[in-house]
């Protein structure tokens, strides 16, 4: 079962990337190449609202 949660949960991840790249970009077709860091701050028990966030480096 925990695997299938982190599956899941790295699927939220990249769809949000998805959504934020596609919005720099101005709706260019993007794919996920890699994802060099994630960092789970808390622990999300059943019935949390999680917030995924990006940001630009460079």
């Amino acid at each position: 079962m925990e695997h299938y949660l982190v599956r899941r949960c790295l699927k939220w991840i990249d769809e949000e990337a998805f959504i934020f790249t596609s919005y720099q970009l101005g709706g260019e077709k993007v794919v996920t190449r890699s994802m060099s860091e994630i960092n789970f701050l808390y622990t999300a028990r059943q019935g949390y609202i999680i917030e995924i966030g990006m940001r630009t480096t460079g």
